[in-house]
C-alpha cells in the first residue's frame, strides 16, 4: 500500500513526499517497545509515534473513552475547585482551554458512532454546565 502511495505521489501528481515527517503511528498504549514490523516508503525507513489511543481486538474504543472521560472529569472538578472567582465566562474558558483538549484529542481516529459513547463524552459537559448554573442561582455577596 505504501508503495501505491509513493507511486501516486510521486507519477500521478509530481509531488514529493516529506519522508522525514512521515511516521507509522502505533494507536494502542499498551505496545511493544520495539515493534515488529517496520514500514518504509521508497526506501526511507518509518519512525514509530505513539498516539495513545486504547482499543481493543474488536478495535472499539470504549474503554478509551472512559479513560479520557475519567481524566477530563478530574480537570473540570480541579478547575471549579481552585478558582476562586465564580465569574462564568472564566470559568468557560479555563474549560475550554484544560478539558476540551483531552476530550478531543484524535477525535478523528477514534470519533464514537455509538450514541451510549457520545452521550458519555457528552456527560462531562453537561456535568460542567449545571455547575455553572449553581454558581449563578447563589447569592453574589460571597
Amino acid at each position: 500500500m505504501l508503495v501505491r502511495l509513493a507511486a501516486w505521489a510521486d507519477d500521478t501528481w509530481q509531488m514529493r513526499i516529506a519522508y522525514d515527517k512521515c511516521f507509522a503511528h502505533i494507536l494502542s498504549s499498551n505496545h511493544v517497545p520495539t515493534p515488529m514490523f517496520k514500514y518504509a516508503i521508497s526506501g526511507v525507513q518509518l519512525d514509530w509515534s505513539i498516539l495513545g489511543i486504547t482499543l481493543d481486538n474488536n478495535l472499539n474504543f470504549e474503554k478509551h473513552i472512559s479513560q479520557i472521560v475519567h481524566n477530563a472529569n478530574v480537570r473540570a472538578a480541579l478547575i471549579v475547585r481552585s478558582f476562586a472567582s465564580r465569574d462564568p465566562t472564566i470559568l468557560v474558558k479555563a474549560y475550554t482551554t484544560h478539558v476540551r483538549p483531552v476530550l478531543e484529542y484524535c477525535t478523528p481516529v477514534w470519533s464514537p458512532h455509538n450514541i451510549g459513547l457520545i452521550k458519555k463524552l457528552e456527560s462531562v459537559q453537561k456535568k460542567f454546565t449545571k455547575k455553572l448554573l449553581s454558581f449563578t442561582n447563589t447569592d453574589s455577596n460571597i
